[in-house]
């Protein structure tokens, strides 16, 4: 959305290829071949490239394939790898423990979901709150949902009209309608599926 030449995507992966093709032990290579194949919806290339990247340099705690993976759909194994980079790195982004917490919701573990997304302290970010405003509208806690809203609107005053397509692109459609049933109790009315 922000490139404004054409095909941005099918630039990127070809961009991402060539990278490939001239360093292929690279796993900075890796994760960019991942990354462009992950936001075109090739998941099974996406993680293919994933795990290429990681087998490449196994000691990068913060591969960008670690989350990726969870992203695509292989959510036991991103879980894991999450977990190993920020045992790797103790000074890991505080978002790794944000997408735990998107896990746990996932899992419709509302209250560890809760725990888990006041334990990672990424209240910086709008998806802490997003996800915030779903599990206590999952719990029917709806007050603090809503209190949640308002700091989500803080961030991302657009959310209301932006969030649908924002999750289009992150995430697979099952959660998708999950986040948008919390956000719903929550108080939160979003656009329906295209």
């Amino acid at each position: 959305d922000l490139n404004p030449r054409p095909h941005p995507l099918d630039r990127a992966l070809e961009a991402a290829r060539r990278a490939v093709d001239l360093a292929p032990s690279n796993h900075l290579a890796q994760q960019a071949l991942a990354v462009a194949l992950f936001f075109r919806k090739e998941t099974a290339s996406c993680l293919a490239a994933c795990e290429r990247a990681l087998e490449l340099n196994p000691l990068d705690g913060s591969n960008e394939a670690i989350f990726i993976t969870w992203f695509a759909g292989d959510y036991t194994r991103g879980c894991d790898l999450i977990r190993w980079g920020m045992e790797l790195n103790p000074h890991h982004p505080r978002w790794y423990g944000a997408v735990l917490a998107m896990d746990e919701y996932r899992r419709k573990n509302y209250r560890a979901a809760v725990d888990a997304a006041v334990k990672a302290n990424a209240l910086d970010l709008f998806w802490t709150h997003w996800l915030l405003a779903a599990a206590y509208g999952q719990l029917g806690e709806t007050q603090t949902a809503r209190k949640s809203l308002d700091d989500l609107f803080a961030l991302r005053e657009d959310f209301e009209r932006s969030g649908r397509a924002l999750m289009e692109k992150w995430f697979r459609p099952d959660l998708i309608e999950h986040f948008v049933e919390g956000l719903s109790t929550a108080g939160l009315k979003l656009p329906p599926a295209i």
